[in-house]
């Protein structure tokens, strides 16, 4: 792990093609010793403090905690998607996701798809992957990519990714196979609010 006084100088990925970004950060998170954090969070932050999430599909999703996953998808669309100018705009508004048929999908509330169908500039920005000893986290009891730690954690890397990446991962177009941002409907179970 990094001292405390050494500053992580972020490796700078914007300039990548989208899907050479998307390898290595599951290459990163397959590697099975670290685990991912997305944020859009600026500055960069050289220590992540545990927050109060609000996740009502488990129990695990609603700790003081910090959270990452070794799902690559799951942690780029937290750093991608712009929070601020989303709760600007939108006041609240809800993402969830799930694995189905093979694919990650993002089901997402009903003010917040016509930003996606629509292509809104504002939605994605630049983002941080922060890469993590996954040995400073507990595995979630309810959730298989899912990790949590209690206490303040220093990246062993940190990395810029382009929001143009985003244009991949999110996609509202084609038919029901090409898709992976969905309307959220109450009655489905199962996604994770964002």
């Amino acid at each position: 792990m990094t001292g405390d006084r050494e500053q992580i100088t972020p490796v700078d990925l914007t300039g990548w093609p989208g899907e050479r970004v998307l390898l290595l950060c599951e290459a990163l998170a397959g590697c099975g010793t670290l685990v991912l954090h997305g944020s859009n969070v600026r500055p960069v932050l050289q220590t992540l403090e545990p927050r109060q999430a609000n996740d009502s599909a488990k129990a695990s999703g609603n700790q003081c905690a910090l959270y990452a996953s070794v799902d690559a998808r799951v942690a780029l669309m937290h750093a991608l998607l712009d929070r601020r100018y989303l709760s600007a705009r939108l006041g609240s508004w809800r993402i969830g996701y799930r694995w189905q048929a093979g694919q990650l999908r993002f089901f997402v509330s009903d003010n917040l798809y016509p930003l996606f169908r629509n292509g809104d500039p504002d939605l994605l920005s630049d983002g941080v992957i922060y890469v993590l000893e996954r040995s400073h986290f507990v595995p979630a009891a309810d959730s298989a990519t899912e990790f949590h730690a209690l206490s303040p954690q220093r990246p062993v890397h940190t990395l810029n990714v382009p929001a143009a990446l985003g244009h991949d991962l999110f996609r509202t177009g084609g038919d029901v196979t090409s898709a992976t941002v969905i309307r959220y409907s109450e009655a489905q179970s199962g996604p994770q609010t964002g």
